[in-house]
């Protein structure tokens, strides 16, 4: 009986693959590609969690306003800097009115990413006032002390004319801007934002 010979059989087989060369390239565009794409994503990180600490912020403030309409009785909304240089507010929900959180009461806690700052570390701010239609904003200092007060309606209780702001922003990185939260003389809350170099809009 004959045979038939497979001559594919006999032919050599190539195995193709990356050389390395090829896999150093690759590598090295990869490695470029990174340090342009790091810098961008820390910078967008940073500006969120400026932004989830303003909204935060103003979470405080709006629980305290349904807490003096749901108790019927004015209540303030506090603020204290604590030992590590960040910032806590909370609601005076039981109405101790003695300037120091109890567990029982609603609080948040503020970081370098996104804490309380004076006005005088904030660019131009006028953009905000022209849109509300006064002269300029009361900011709210940080510190002990009670920064807004609402009455039984929901209203603000502060001397001093609306609206107010309180300014954020992330302590150690300023690039990422600064955020605002506006509270105007009814109660209602706004959140502004702006880059480094100022440009406030509305974003909320």
């Amino acid at each position: 009986m004959k045979r038939h010979l497979n001559i594919d059989d006999k032919r050599p087989r190539c195995i193709s693959g990356f050389g390395v060369v090829e896999l150093l390239i690759v590598a090295a565009i990869a490695v470029i590609m990174l340090a342009i794409a790091i810098p961008s994503f820390l910078q967008s990180y940073r500006s969120y969690q400026l932004s989830d600490a303003a909204g935060q912020v103003e979470l405080a403030v709006k629980y305290t306003r349904l807490e003096a309409i749901r108790l019927n009785t004015p209540i303030n909304c506090w603020s204290r800097q604590l030992a590590n240089g960040n910032y806590q507010i909370w609601a005076d929900s039981n109405k101790t009115n003695n300037g120091i959180p109890q567990a029982s009461e609603k609080q948040i806690m503020l970081n370098p990413h996104g804490n309380m700052t004076a006005i005088a570390n904030v660019p131009n701010t006028a953009p905000i006032a022209a849109a509300e239609g006064v002269a300029q904003v009361t900011a709210i200092a940080p510190g002990t002390a009670a920064i807004l007060q609402f009455d039984q309606r929901g209203a603000v209780l502060n001397a001093a004319a609306p609206p107010y702001a309180i300014f954020l922003a992330n302590t150690q990185s300023p690039a990422a801007g600064y955020r605002a939260v506006i509270i105007l003389a009814s109660g209602s809350t706004q959140i502004w934002s702006s880059s480094a170099n100022g440009g406030w809009h509305r974003t909320y």
